[in-house]
């Protein structure tokens, strides 16, 4: 089994952004990158995200 906590800094964007995006993504904002995650390219949120983290973790684990 994999287990990890990790966390997102950031903060709530007064104005949805990128309105068909899924989640918080158009709403939280991520300062190191000046525009929500929503804005966001894919690579950029892989690289921050759960998702990413845990895709390249799981490539690793099974690779032995």
């Amino acid at each position: 089994m994999l287990r990890d906590a990790r966390a997102v800094e950031g903060r709530s964007h007064p104005e949805r952004k990128q309105p068909a995006v899924f989640g918080y993504d158009p709403i939280f904002f991520y300062p190191p990158y000046g525009r929500t995650l929503g804005e966001a390219t894919a690579d950029q949120k892989s690289a921050v995200s759960h998702r990413g983290e845990r895709s390249e973790r799981c490539g690793r684990f099974l690779e032995g």
